[in-house]
């Protein structure tokens, strides 16, 4: 399956783990920002920032759009941002940063 058509679940995450990990968003620490960075610039260079400053702010395409020139579209954009969230997930786990 082309990652543009993923959805979390097909990442593996569940309904729980999927709202577990938006919640653990909200309030991210220094070091779970600086693996959200390394994540998103391994699953989507280019657009990283983008991709973080969503994340961590909970913006959306549209309005980071205005702020900033995206060179992918929309729906790409939140295919990025899927992928970053599902890896994001592991590599917490894999540190031992995974609480829930």
């Amino acid at each position: 399956m082309r990652t543009r058509y993923k959805k979390l679940k097909d990442y593996g995450l569940t309904t729980d783990e999927e709202n577990a990990l938006k919640d653990r968003c909200k309030n991210l620490d220094a070091r779970d920002i600086e693996i959200l960075h390394e994540t998103a610039l391994s699953s989507a260079p280019g657009i990283e920032d983008c991709i973080c400053e969503s994340i961590i702010e909970h913006t959306g395409y549209r309005t980071l759009y205005k702020k900033k020139m995206i060179p992918v579209n929309e729906e790409d954009f939140y295919a990025y941002r899927r992928k970053t969230l599902a890896m994001l997930y592991e590599r917490l786990k894999l540190y031992g940063r995974w609480k829930y």
